[in-house]
């Protein structure tokens, strides 16, 4: 089956999510979550979308992903690291397919 959720984030946010994942952050440690927000789905799954950040030592600009939990909290799967903030997150589990569409809204 396929699930599908979409996440709403406020534009200017997003555009510094964008601005984290292309740049090194010169003010966040290594593996530290910059952003992290759930969606959830009908069957009670739900999915975080997170922004990391690589550490400033790195030279390294933040990542993204997206992780699936079930109802119980116990993780389940997730995407591969992306380089962008806003898209689609996909994640396949046991023949489920869960999607989560981050979108930037102006005016939120």
């Amino acid at each position: 089956m396929r699930y599908e959720q979409t996440m709403q984030v406020k534009a200017s946010d997003g555009l510094v999510l964008e601005q984290a994942c292309r740049e090194p952050l010169a003010d966040c440690g290594r593996d530290e979550t910059i952003f992290d927000q759930e969606v959830e789905f009908v069957n009670d799954t739900r999915m975080a979308i997170q922004v990391i950040s690589a550490g400033a030592d790195s030279g390294e600009s933040a990542w993204t992903q997206g992780v699936i939990f079930d109802e119980d909290g116990e993780e389940l799967g997730c995407t591969e690291v992306k380089d962008t903030f806003a898209g689609e997150y996909c994640v396949t589990v046991d023949g489920d397919t869960y999607v989560c569409n981050v979108v930037l809204v102006q005016g939120m």
